[in-house]
């Protein structure tokens, strides 16, 4: 389970960090 938990974490961020991106653009 943690590792589920990190990864869903880890995708949380990345999905984040592009959609900062797109708001940027």
């Amino acid at each position: 389970m943690l590792h589920a938990v990190q990864r869903m974490k880890q995708v949380m961020c990345m999905l984040s960090v592009i959609l900062d991106k797109k708001k940027l653009l």
